[in-house]
């Protein structure tokens, strides 16, 4: 038997040890067809043999030779070792074609991309994999989720404001040091408005800022 029918035969068995020499000292690639024209990345991703795929893709990632991935059949429609896997459902190889970079936005000569394949066969959560390039929904999401300031004891600013509204109208009326209630309709004027307004605005800015430093303190104080 020649090296390379023992290429082929130790990645149909996944001889993971024979794949690893015939790669290495042994001379093949991974992009080697057989006799029907596929080659050794798509013979491990249309039977969903993962394992040895890994290895292939390692090693055409390390070699930079990532177009190995997406060489195309030799019976006439342009699929990929990606668009077979996804016909097939293999979700397994799908991922480990995705994370080594295959190129998942490929068309064959039928117009069709990997995930049109899988959908077509009903692989719906496959296909929507595929189409974000193999991340999953929750690595949609942002990893690094900020703290709740709750948590901390750091008030949020338009709670603060909340509290220190200046704007009830249950205080139309207030009433002086000498007991006379006057009504906020003296300010009508908009000078005095405006006046009143910045003021007011000031005095929240400060506040803010005062409390977002003494939270800053408390947190980045050491133990």
């Amino acid at each position: 038997m020649s090296k390379r029918d023992k290429y082929f035969e130790a990645l149909r068995k996944q001889k993971l040890d024979t794949v690893r020499w015939s790669i290495g000292a042994g001379g093949q690639s991974p992009g080697l067809r057989d006799d029907d024209g596929y080659t050794a990345i798509m013979i491990c991703a249309s039977g969903n043999l993962h394992k040895a795929l890994r290895m292939l893709c390692d090693h055409v990632r390390r070699a930079r030779e990532k177009e190995q991935m997406d060489l195309t059949d030799g019976d006439g429609d342009g699929r990929t070792a990606l668009m077979m896997a996804a016909h097939n459902g293999h979700h397994e190889a799908c991922q480990e074609l995705l994370d080594a970079g295959c190129n998942y936005r490929l068309k064959c000569r039928k117009g069709m991309t990997a995930a049109d394949y899988a959908r077509k066969k009903s692989h719906v959560e496959l296909a929507a994999r595929i189409d974000r390039g193999g991340e999953s929904e929750e690595e949609d999401t942002d990893e690094d989720e900020e703290i709740d300031g709750e948590e901390l004891g750091v008030f949020d600013e338009t709670d603060l404001e909340d509290d220190l509204d200046v704007n009830d109208d249950d205080d139309d009326d207030e009433t002086d040091d000498d007991g006379d209630e006057w009504e906020l309709d003296e300010f009508d004027e908009p000078g005095q408005v405006r006046v009143v307004n910045a003021a007011i605005g000031t005095f929240l800015s400060t506040l803010v800022w005062a409390i977002r430093r003494l939270t800053s303190c408390f947190v980045n104080r050491g133990p």
